[in-house]
């Protein structure tokens, strides 16, 4: 098994058959078959169920194509630290931020980045601390913002801001009747 065994695995699961794999992959659909074949035998399982409305992903594929995905990642974050090494920073660069902040912070980090770095390619990825933490552990995301309560431990992080949350209610829904106004402070976070 190679990466390219697993950039046509890939492109197979993500085009749903073996005809669209080939037309974005320009290879000969021959060539993706025999490839396919290979790598089931190697692997000891099938990969796709196939059938006339084209292939669908087995569990044991499901499994293959979210550990390849992640394999891709890594050889292309890798390739893009080599070259950053040699002062050429290029390639996509993934950026989770937080919902509550997406209207003020994504325009004009986008802008940023284009401007210093024209090379490397942004992609904002909106969503909430727990969509973002998650895709960032998948390696989806190569950074992201993040909330935390400040008493949270997190990894290693920069914080970004400190913003004081208050619950303010009726005393019986917040607990201590004498004092009706409750704080926290949490910091969104960057993780590095």
């Amino acid at each position: 098994m190679d990466i390219r065994h697993l950039r046509y695995f890939m492109a197979m699961v993500e085009g749903g058959s073996l005809s669209e794999a080939s037309r974005r992959l320009h290879v000969a659909q021959p060539a993706l078959s025999q490839r396919l074949a290979d790598l089931e035998e190697e692997l000891g399982v099938q990969l796709f169920v196939r059938g006339p409305g084209g292939i669908a992903v087995t569990e044991a594929g499901t499994e293959l194509y979210a550990r390849a995905a992640a394999i891709v990642k890594q050889m292309e974050s890798a390739r893009a630290a080599v070259r950053e090494k040699a002062g050429h920073a290029q390639g996509p660069v993934a950026i989770g931020i937080l919902k509550s902040v997406a209207p003020i912070v994504a325009a004009p980090l986008y802008l940023a980045i284009k401007r210093e770095l024209p090379a490397v390619t942004p992609e904002i990825v909106v969503g909430y601390s727990d969509e973002l933490r998650q895709r960032l552990r998948a390696s989806q995301l190569d950074i992201a913002m993040q909330v935390h309560a400040a008493h949270e431990k997190y990894a290693p992080a920069t914080v970004l801001y400190r913003e004081r949350l208050c619950l303010i209610g009726p005393a019986p829904l917040v607990g201590d009747r004498a004092a009706p106004l409750k704080c926290w402070w949490n910091a969104a976070a960057r993780y590095a």
